[in-house]
């Protein structure tokens, strides 16, 4: 008699990989017992949609569901075509069930986001993306706020893609991250006022959009502009609802500085505001008045955000958290893909209880994407101005060295980095371990 699901997945707990995910000692018997786990779960899972389509016909709704839990599977199986293919077959039953607009395609949609991720399928992921968007924008209405979260998102992932990169035509990326996080501000202006502490975490995504713009604008003259190069109409997507004179050329770091300003006008202004939030809005104000080449003022904001810490918060695990050692600029926010609403996957049958939540525990927060292999270790002297110097080489980790540690000297020397803080001035860190991913 085959295991069932439920005992597949106590195995894959059991022997799952540290907290941490590190691999310990043991994990050359763990690893296939894990394997072996799984697969005998996507056997039950294939089992259980083949005779739940022989019974009800192969539009049942339920197959919606089966197929999403077969897809998480597969995802955490790193069989990622298969994968997809599971993710698209739910999305396709449950808008046969549900309509073209449901919402109940929404985690199916979010486990393709994930698997084209892991796959490195950026392009693929942005078009994803836009469908998330439009399906919110349909049950949602274009300026509802209910759509600042996703648009939220969605700019912070195109950050993400554009910081993995940032070649010439990633250009897109950044006009899809200023976009949208510019419509975001607007919608959630028009709803809570122009003081929301909403506001704050946009505004700092659009203050750094801004700022990469301008970066790329004199890495590649002439194309930061999306009217400058022809490619950019066919990339850039038809969505009425978002302005299109938001993607046209202007001078972005003012806009840059704008945002920056009205942040922490909010911070200051709002009496909901906590010393905690003050403090990292001053911070996100010193990272990018540093990035802008104004050290001065950057830690004139810093020792700002310290003296709130220190007189009124007395948080000292957040002052060792943002001063305790230099950290490297920009930063993008992460945009993880969200757990999977407990309200979605509700289980078919006893048979098919298995959500993605039960395999990665109660959040999976980011999903258990791949991270690259290759990688260069590298020690750094940091100033007190937070410019790299006595670049050193530790070790590389590749598969293939020729030019491996030119590329990790030209990516610290082309950084700044947020001081180390002692009694409140910036210091000099000498010998900072820095780990540098090869894409």
């Amino acid at each position: 008699m085959s295991a069932t699901p439920e005992a597949a997945h106590q195995e894959v707990k059991d022997n799952a990989p540290a907290d941490n995910g590190e691999l310990q000692s043991t994990d050359s018997e763990v690893l296939p017992r894990l394997e072996t786990a799984l697969d005998r779960t996507i056997a039950n899972y294939q089992a259980a949609i083949a005779e739940r389509e022989a019974n009800y016909g192969p539009f049942d709704q339920e197959l919606s569901e089966m197929s999403y839990g077969l897809g998480n599977t597969l995802f955490l199986s790193l069989r990622f075509p298969e994968a997809m293919m599971a993710y698209q077959r739910a999305m396709h039953l449950d808008r046969v069930n549900q309509g073209v607009y449901s919402l109940g395609q929404e985690p199916m949609l979010r486990g393709i986001i994930a698997t084209q991720q892991a796959m490195g399928e950026p392009d693929a992921t942005s078009e994803t993306y836009l469908q998330l968007l439009w399906l919110y924008s349909k049950a949602y209405g274009d300026t509802d706020p209910r759509m600042i979260p996703i648009l939220d998102e969605a700019s912070r992932w195109h950050m993400q893609a554009y910081s993995a990169s940032g070649m010439r035509d990633d250009v897109f990326h950044l006009h899809m991250a200023r976009g949208f996080s510019t419509h975001a501000i607007n919608i959630a202006t028009e709803h809570f006022g122009e003081s929301d502490l909403r506001l704050v975490g946009l505004l700092q995504n659009t203050a750094l959009a801004n700022y990469y713009l301008e970066q790329h604008q004199k890495s590649y003259p002439g194309v930061a502009g999306w009217e400058d190069t022809e490619a950019m109409f066919d990339r850039l997507p038809n969505i009425e609802w978002i302005p299109q004179e938001l993607y046209w050329r202007r001078n972005f770091s003012r806009e840059g500085r704008k945002a920056c300003k009205k942040m922490i006008s909010i911070l200051e202004n709002n009496p909901a505001a906590s010393p905690q939030d003050k403090a990292r809005g001053y911070v996100a104000n010193g990272d990018m008045l540093l990035l802008l080449n104004k050290p001065k003022s950057a830690i004139k904001s810093y020792q700002r955000a310290q003296l709130l810490l220190e007189q009124e918060a007395q948080d000292k695990p957040m002052i060792e958290e943002l001063f305790g050692a230099p950290k490297m600029l920009p930063q993008p926010r992460s945009a993880p893909i969200p757990s999977v609403p407990e309200n979605i996957s509700q289980p078919v049958d006893d048979d098919t209880k298995l959500s993605f939540a039960d395999f990665v525990g109660e959040s999976v927060d980011p999903l258990p994407l791949p991270t690259p292999k290759e990688y260069v270790m590298v020690a750094v002297d940091v100033s007190e101005k937070g410019t790299p110097d006595n670049i050193n080489i530790v070790s590389i980790h590749a598969d293939e060295t020729e030019g491996m540690e030119k590329r990790a000297r030209r990516a610290i020397t082309g950084s700044r980095f947020r001081p180390r803080f002692e009694n409140g001035s910036p210091v000099t860190t000498q010998a900072l371990p820095v780990k540098v991913l090869m894409n």
